[in-house]
């Protein structure tokens, strides 16, 4: 139980009469605590660095490192290597994947709740979410317009965005709903600040608009960050564009985009835009 029962009537030292009421109350109290739900989930926020959760119980409770305990935590930061877990100071314990590896970089994700239980030795993780895990899926939609002006060189946008943290191969896929003037367009892509090879081709774009379809071919890699970018008309219904990712060294996607023509009337990303990031090896 993560609830703690105090302040219960003692009668050992008690003469004369002992009124019920003080039994009634004990009885209360201690119903109230076992009828709790949330009083049977062990949940704890760590206040520890990375790649060290810290762990505290408060009193009346008691802990001590025995087989079976369990912990629900919420991890302060995303690691970027072995963990260890220190619950009230009674020393670091390692955290292992149930085959008994130590985590590899990204598989906590800060803010990310996650269930820990001792087995003797270590500390077990019951449940892996994160950029080391295949299968791993992160997708954010806008929730607000972005509005830029006069500008032709592809940034990224500030909402979407996330920072991969383990190697491996990904999917990104991207939906813009853009507006604007026509004669300024849009040039959109995918970035990359860290390391990435890509194999051939990179990506693809297209999109829909009263008029019908658009289409564009893959597209090379850039020379700097952005690893891609095709340009399409701004008033598109839609522009979709997917890319894969052999991340080699960790670093931020994006999605990034600009004017694809210099225009003092704001080329927008509106709200719905999304990306889906997916782990896939």
């Amino acid at each position: 139980m993560a609830g703690a029962v105090s302040g219960l009537n003692t009668f050992g030292t008690q003469a004369g009469p002992i009124p019920l009421t003080q039994l009634d109350s004990n009885i209360s109290a201690l119903a109230t605590a076992v009828n709790t739900l949330q009083n049977f989930d062990n949940f704890y926020v760590d206040s520890g660095t990375t790649n060290t959760i810290v762990v505290t119980v408060n009193s009346p409770q008691i802990v001590t490192y025995g087989a079976g305990l369990l912990l629900q935590v919420k991890v302060a930061n995303t690691n970027t290597g072995a963990v260890t877990i220190n619950v009230n100071s009674l020393g670091a314990v390692s955290v292992l994947t149930p085959s008994g590896v130590s985590l590899s970089a990204g598989a906590l994700v800060a803010g990310g709740i996650y269930q820990f239980q001792y087995d003797g030795t270590n500390f077990q993780i019951q449940s892996i979410v994160g950029t080391s895990s295949v299968g791993f899926t992160f997708v954010k939609t806008k929730t607000s317009v972005t509005t830029r002006t006069s500008n032709i060189t592809p940034t990224a946008d500030p909402d979407l965005t996330y920072a991969i943290t383990a190697t491996g191969v990904y999917i990104v896929e991207l939906f813009v709903l853009p507006y604007g003037p026509t004669s300024a367009g849009l040039r959109v892509g995918v970035g990359f600040t860290g390391t990435a090879q890509i194999p051939g081709s990179l990506g693809y774009v297209d999109g829909y608009t009263s008029g019908g379809y658009l289409t564009g071919a893959p597209v090379a890699p850039n020379a700097t960050a952005p690893i891609a970018s095709i340009s399409a008309s701004s008033n598109a219904d839609f522009v979709r564009m997917q890319s894969t990712l052999y991340v080699t060294a960790t670093g931020t996607v994006s999605l990034i985009w600009s004017q694809y023509s210099i225009n003092v009337s704001g080329t927008s990303v509106g709200i719905g835009s999304s990306m889906r990031l997916t782990k896939v090896g």
